[in-house]
């Protein structure tokens, strides 16, 4: 086994992890003075790893560290490993390499002789329509494992051949997959017609073929075993016959925000995409409800809330008798479009300049809007306050409200800057640049509101952390 000295480990700890994981095709997003690893697993995106030179931070996992320590974390490597690739050592990396682990061979759990789990967890435990488990159970698709009695369930290519396989314990909410599986494929049923329905999950697409009432054999209904698009795409690829997709996920934060990524992939494909909602947070706690038990409850996307009462204020305050209100409209009078525009990018230095002032930066965020939309009605006639509100709620998706203070800033100056040259230029206004700067006030007063103070006491964790804080190896 190779021995290092402290100077080889300093060195292999001393290489910048932005510049190693751009190199290797990794996305980075900028937040201040560092960077956010944006990475995927069957869970979906996170992005709570904050990079900042040779130093890492998990937020969601509280442990971090410096180089060696992110290979092993996040590449799975051992100490050996890691200093291999850090050094370049290519001595070293073919001695890795020869005693590396291939990738382990997909075998499924043994069959128990029995299945009688099977029936008492989805049919009795999860109310599952036993026509779906029986048919299921005749293709080899679910089945009781030996070990531990577990319910598995097989993911498998168009000729039938199992690829993956997932199981789930009856007696706790204990699940795994299986080493070796192929993520690319997972549990379903292909139909023939052109209709295909998407799951996280086997269970909650057992349930949603059990609340149908007439249930259309042609479709087609697919399992993700999480929010990775993999195995979707992998399908579609196959099956040519699919034009229409139901995205069937959870009725949860995560779920909402997939969605809007799976609708705008999809669509730019060509396929017709919309989604179903359970009323609670997934089909089977739907099911349990018709049962008599208590369910849990779907949960709304905070965002989206917040995007919503910002509206509801805005209009109220528009309604409201109030000295800047009439003010504001005196002056609109007198010159129209060129005191909104001045009015705004008035506001964008005002508001840069009380970042650290909660009131004044949010009297600057919300004169910010409320300029922005005058401008648009004033412009558009056909458009009410109310109605630029709503059109902007409609279109709003969260997954894409991810930037952090400066991005934002700059961008609503910038853009501000852009509409001032147009009003210079042509002395009209463009409506869907307004229409993008009233979104982007929104979307940083929601930043205020909801981000910024976690933001702060990430950056406070950042430096406070020091040299033997973690292991560095």
């Amino acid at each position: 086994m190779a021995k290092f000295t402290k100077e080889q480990i300093e060195k292999a700890n001393s290489v910048s992890l932005e510049e190693y994981l751009m190199c290797h095709g990794e996305e980075l997003k900028q937040s201040g003075n560092e960077f956010r690893w944006i990475y995927h697993d069957s869970q979906g995106e996170h992005d709570s790893v904050c990079i900042k030179n040779n130093r890492w931070y998990d937020h969601k996992n509280q442990k971090g560290g410096y180089t060696i320590a992110f290979l092993k974390e996040f590449y799975g490597l051992d100490f050996k490993g890691a200093m291999a690739e850090l050094l370049d050592n290519t001595t070293l990396q073919m001695e890795v390499l020869y005693h590396a682990k291939p990738k382990p061979e997909f075998i499924l759990p043994e069959k128990s002789k029995y299945n009688h789990k099977v029936y008492e967890y989805l049919v009795d435990k999860r109310y599952i329509r036993q026509e779906f488990v029986d048919f299921f159970v005749s293709k080899g698709k679910i089945y009781q494992g030996f070990q531990f009695n577990s319910i598995v369930f097989v993911g498998t290519n168009p000729n039938g051949m199992p690829k993956s396989a997932s199981m789930k314990s009856p007696y706790n909410s204990f699940r795994s997959t299986v080493k070796g599986s192929d993520m690319n494929y997972g549990f379903c049923h292909r139909g023939n017609n052109e209709q295909l329905y998407v799951f996280e999950s086997a269970v909650d697409m057992l349930s949603f073929m059990t609340l149908q009432v007439d249930l259309e054999k042609g479709n087609s209904y697919l399992s993700l075993d999480g929010l990775s698009p993999k195995a979707m795409l992998r399908f579609l690829e196959e099956q040519k016959n699919i034009k229409h997709i139901c995205i069937c996920i959870d009725h949860d934060v995560a779920g909402i925000e997939t969605y809007d990524k799976f609708y705008d992939m999809l669509s730019e494909k060509g396929y017709t995409v919309n989604r179903l909602l359970s009323k609670n947070k997934d089909w089977n706690e739907d099911l349990k409800e018709l049962h008599g038990e208590i369910p849990k409850a779907s949960v709304p996307h905070p965002k989206i809330e917040l995007y919503k009462k910002v509206a509801e204020k805005m209009i109220a305050m528009r309604n409201r008798p109030s000295e800047y209100n009439t003010f504001r409209d005196e002056y609109v009078k007198k010159h129209g479009l060129q005191f909104l525009v001045r009015g705004v990018c008035g506001e964008v230095k005002k508001l840069e300049g009380n970042i650290d002032d909660d009131k004044k930066r949010n009297q600057s965020i919300v004169r910010l809007i409320d300029l922005s939309i005058t401008a648009i009605c004033l412009c558009d006639t056909e458009k009410t306050y109310e109605m630029v509100l709503q059109e902007l709620i409609a279109k709003y998706k969260p997954y894409t409200d991810k930037n952090k203070l400066r991005k934002r800033l700059t961008a609503i100056s910038i853009l501000g800057e852009e509409l001032w040259h147009e009003f210079q230029t042509t002395g009209v206004c463009n409506v869907e640049m307004w229409m993008e700067m009233v979104d982007l006030e929104i979307r940083l007063k929601i930043y205020f509101d909801l981000e910024y103070p976690k933001e702060m006491e990430r950056l406070q964790n950042l430096k406070r952390m020091k040299v033997g804080d973690y292991d560095l190896s």
